[in-house]
């Protein structure tokens, strides 16, 4: 199943979940980051659908590879010098193969799970041998669902999805969902711009707007700074938006780096601002902190584009750094913004430090200069965008 951003992939893959659970068979839901299953979890307790969560497994793909191990004895240091990339894009899922395949206990096979379906949310993350492993988990009933945007591919991954698909069970055309169904106006027509601009594959998937009229104001914000200013201009704006009666609960800043979003955090609780947010420099609290990463939470979340992929915010304000602290490849980066701009329902600021992009947004709105007595005035340049 394919589909561009806001168009229900993650709606459908939840109420198809709920209906194969109905008639008693077993479902694995997988995604890639850690918070993406709590927010589908999240999306099926609203489905009016009479089933059984006992017969769902929800995970994300590392979690299952660790899960596996630990059920067939296989622990202690695992991790023993490869780079990370490397360690949980082969050689994890590798072991788990090599232990199923071994025959070194046949008691592992005999107990291994099956599932009558596994659903793959964000397919365009997953790697082929994740695929090929996952696959390796299904019953006789052999349906799995692999849901994909690759517009959305942050983490350059092969594009195995997008070539003929020789070596796995598809056949025929996809399925294609092209309407979007969260996001509106002329949103839309800016994110279909920025893919003909900078994705150069799949520039003929262009979005198409349902025709939904939002409840809400819908505000788009494009700021060009320099680095050392970024800060400071995500607090201002956060600022307009609560001045302007946008509770803090649906306010989401994305940034690309974990350093920045933890100096970010410090600068708004120096100010007195409560934040929920998932940076910490102990890479086991930091998982803590994303098992805790509540979307109903009535703090201001701060969150990395990559963690925050598949959910969405009625306010998104968007961090670019400049290309000295941009950590991620080029093409991967078009795709990092492209997701990170998809995940407002209503408003967006962009705080854009890198000359890339610089200009892209200049038929937006800039954000008004606070009056000394506190009050914010009309946005300089253009008028408000409302729809």
């Amino acid at each position: 199943m394919r589909g561009a951003a806001g168009s229900g992939k993650t709606l459908t893959l939840a109420h198809r979940a709920a209906n194969i659970a109905a008639t008693g068979k077993k479902v694995l839901v997988v995604t890639f980051n850690i918070t993406m299953w709590h927010y589908i979890r999240k999306i099926m307790d609203r489905i009016p659908r009479d089933f059984d969560f006992k017969n769902i497994v929800f995970t994300h793909f590392h979690e299952f590879c660790f899960r596996e191990l630990r059920r067939m004895g296989i622990e202690g240091n695992l991790h023993s010098g490869e780079s990370d990339d490397d360690f949980f894009q082969n050689k994890l899922p590798g072991l788990v193969k090599k232990a199923l395949e071994s025959g070194s206990n046949p008691r592992w096979r005999r107990e291994k799970p099956i599932y009558d379906a596994i659903l793959i949310d964000e397919g365009q993350d997953f790697c082929w041998n994740w695929y090929d492993l996952l696959s390796s988990y299904l019953s006789p009933n052999n349906e799995l669902v692999l849901f994909t945007d690759s517009r959305q591919n942050i983490y350059g991954r092969e594009s195995w999805i997008d070539e003929p698909m020789r070596k796995v069970q598809f056949r025929g055309a996809w399925n294609e969902l092209k309407d979007s169904f969260r996001i509106k106006g002329i949103l839309v027509d800016e994110l279909n711009r920025f893919a003909a601009q900078y994705i150069a594959k799949n520039t003929e998937d262009v979005i198409v707007v349902s025709g939904q009229i939002s409840l809400y104001k819908e505000i788009l914000i494009w700021e060009d700074v320099a680095q050392h200013e970024a800060k400071e201009v995500c607090f201002s704006a956060f600022e307009y938006f609560f001045d302007n009666k946008v509770s803090p609960s649906d306010i989401t800043i994305l940034v690309m780096d974990r350093n920045f979003g933890l100096d970010l955090v410090n600068v708004f609780q120096l100010k007195g601002i409560n934040v929920n947010h998932i940076f910490a420099p102990d890479p086991e609290y930091r998982k803590h902190l994303k098992e805790l990463f509540w979307m109903k939470n009535p703090l201001l979340k701060t969150c990395t584009v990559h963690s925050f992929k598949g959910s969405e915010s009625k306010c998104v304000i968007l961090v670019i750094p400049d290309e000295g602290n941009m950590v991620f490849k080029r093409d991967t980066v078009h795709s990092i913004v492209y997701t990170g701009i998809s995940r407002a329902l209503d408003s967006l600021c962009v705080v854009n430090c890198s000359e890339t992009y610089r200009g892209f947004g200049k038929e937006w709105n800039r954000l008004p200069i606070k009056s000394s007595g506190g009050n914010w005035p009309f946005f300089r340049k253009t008028e408000i965008i409302e729809f």
